[in-house]
Parts: structure tokens; C-alpha cells; sequence
């Protein structure tokens, strides 16, 4: 299951190759990557099973909980169907362990329309990325890594930086919502220690999870909120 966190594709072409040579299916995480894409193809488009979260603060986000599930196999696809309610066949029998995971009309209604505004706002979001990287370059800050042959969505802005929970108090102290999305990797948190089974100790992700911060980001954040952030930012750096 690769995951495409932060609006960033994962590298689905040599997973793919991976997986068809030891015969694997491939389920990839768009929650966070709607109309990402590598050399012009759509994430979601890679896998076998495509999901995507449409909760109200992703890219393509409805008013409530709701998501999408892309597959184009017709036996998974109608297990899929059947999964979301009960595991009912045409007769109303569990034919599998379902759950009760509809998605409802109003929300079906307002993904519709606010799906013609994807690619805009997408654009907008890696706009305003760009101001970021414009104003940040020259900092001792790690920026989000965009490759050429590939779209991101900008679900998040997240740099890396030594002191991290300094610069995020000053920046929340001039009013700045920055942010710590993930506060842990998922090996440590209590309910799944020793679940996951590591061979090695997981050194760069631990050490992600102490320098990462998320900036504020969103279609609606004006360029002069940018250059306000990036100069506190730039103050901050000023003084190390």
C-alpha cells in the first residue's frame, strides 16, 4: 500500500514493477493526492485499488466524512460494493464481513460540484508552495522535494528544520497556525507497539518526525499571508 503523504507521488512505476514480479496487488493511498499525477498520468491509476478520503479539509473535500474507491477489475469491484454495506449480495445476506460505509447524496452532491475546481485549486495551492520555496530557499530549512516528472497536489506544505518546536512557538506566537500534522510515526504510537514487525530500527523516519512542520496551506491563503509567514520565518532563522 503505498501512500502518496502530502499530495507527494510515490514512485509507482518501479512499486509496480515490484509487485507484478512477485505476483502482489497494489491498493495506493490518494487521500492526500487528489489529481497528483507521474509523466502525466493521474495517481490512482497505478494500483489495483485506488481510495481517496474526501474529508472536509483534503483537496477534494465534502462537508463530512465521505471517500471514493477507483477499480476497474469488476469481481473487485463489485466485493468493494458489497463490502460498504453489510457485505449484502442481492438478496440482503452478508456474503462478507461488511460494515456500514455508504456515502451519503448530499455528500456525493457536493463532491460533483467541487470537483470541476480540483485542478484550479491545485494550481493555487502549488503557487503558493512556489512563494514558499521563493522566500525560504536561502534559509538552513529542508523544503518539500517536487520532481520534474511529477504533479503535487500541495495536500501540505511540510519543511524540515533542527528546532523544530522553537520555530513552530514563535510561530504560533505571532498568530501563525503552524502545525505538527503527524506528532508520531505510527510504530510508536502505544496502540500498535509491538505490532509492527521492524528489522531495522527506522532511524530517518524517527528523525522526520522530529524536525517536521507543517506551514499553513490552502487555495484561499493570500500571497501577502505567505510573505508574513516566510519573514517570521526568516527572523527566526536570523537568530540561530
Amino acid at each position: 500500500m503505498p501512500v502518496h503523504i502530502f499530495g507527494q507521488p510515490c514512485d509507482m512505476i518501479n512499486i509496480m514493477a515490484i509487485a507484478q514480479a512477485n505476483d502482489l496487488l497494489v491498493v495506493e493511498d490518494c487521500s492526500q493526492a487528489h489529481a497528483a499525477e507521474i509523466k502525466g498520468k493521474k495517481v490512482g491509476g497505478f494500483g489495483d485499488v485506488a481510495t481517496f478520503s474526501c474529508y472536509p479539509t483534503k483537496n477534494l473535500g465534502a462537508i463530512g466524512d465521505g471517500g471514493i474507491v477507483l477499480c476497474e477489475d469488476p469481481e473487485k469491484a463489485q466485493r468493494l460494493k458489497r463490502l460498504r454495506q453489510y457485505g449484502w449480495g442481492s438478496q440482503r445476506e452478508s456474503l462478507h464481513r461488511g460494515i456500514n460505509s455508504r456515502l451519503d447524496e448530499l455528500q456525493a452532491a457536493i463532491l460533483r460540484v467541487k470537483l470541476t475546481y480540483l485542478q484550479s485549486d491545485n494550481e493555487k495551492r502549488r503557487r503558493l508552495a512556489d512563494l514558499y520555496d521563493q522566500s525560504l530557499v536561502e534559509t538552513p530549512i529542508t523544503l518539500p522535494q517536487r520532481k520534474a516528472c511529477e504533479l503535487h497536489a500541495m495536500h501540505l506544505y511540510v519543511i524540515e528544520c533542527d528546532n523544530r518546536n522553537e520555530l513552530m512557538s514563535h510561530l504560533r506566537g505571532k498568530g501563525i497556525g503552524a502545525s505538527l500534522h503527524y506528532p508520531l510515526p505510527v510504530h510508536m504510537h502505544r496502540a500498535y507497539q509491538g505490532l509492527i514487525n521492524k528489522t531495522a530500527p527506522l532511524t530517518n523516519t524517527e528523525a522526520f518526525y522530529q524536525k517536521h512542520l507543517t506551514l499553513p496551506l490552502y487555495p484561499e491563503l493570500s500571497d501577502q499571508s505567505v510573505d508574513n509567514i516566510t519573514k517570521e520565518i526568516q527572523t527566526w532563522c536570523s537568530r540561530l
